[in-house]
């Protein structure tokens, strides 16, 4: 596999929900993966990506990203982010904070307030060292019909 450019390219995330049928798609290429919050059992999960970063490849080379259907319920939400936030540094091992450490971290709390509870996980590492990289951090919530 040949690498066109290792530092031009474009990593994505796609989420599109159907509020009438409460079927959501999700893909993501370059990013970690979505993370589908369960606002009636408090549950998060993460969504595993398998596609490659637009423009790192020939195009004979890339590998497109599966689009996942996921079934949401009224109050759930789907969490995106960029690696920066896998990518923090916890310790002077440059360990990094990683998926594991992520949903842990929201595990308590509401699918609602995920971006807030990223926000101050982020926050909790204040030196430049550690947070290397840039974040952007997206939350989806579900507003579906509900049944009459």
């Amino acid at each position: 596999m040949r690498v066109i450019d290792a530092d031009r390219f474009v990593a994505f995330s796609y989420v599109e929900i159907d509020v009438a049928t409460g079927c959501g798609v999700i893909a993501s290429a370059g990013n970690p993966p979505p993370i589908v919050g369960r606002n009636d059992y408090g549950a998060f999960e993460s969504i595993m990506p398998d596609g490659m970063p637009l423009g790192l490849v020939d195009d004979d080379e890339w590998v497109p990203p599966t689009f996942r259907r996921v079934r949401l319920s009224v109050g759930d939400s789907i969490v995106c982010f960029t690696d920066g936030m896998t990518d923090i540094r916890v310790d002077d091992a440059r360990t990094p904070l990683g998926m594991s450490r992520i949903l842990a971290a929201l595990a308590g709390s509401a699918s609602q307030s995920a971006v807030k509870t990223l926000r101050t996980r982020y926050a909790a590492f204040p030196d430049a060292a550690q947070r290397h990289d840039d974040v952007t951090v997206l939350s989806v919530d579900t507003v579906l019909r509900r049944a009459a």
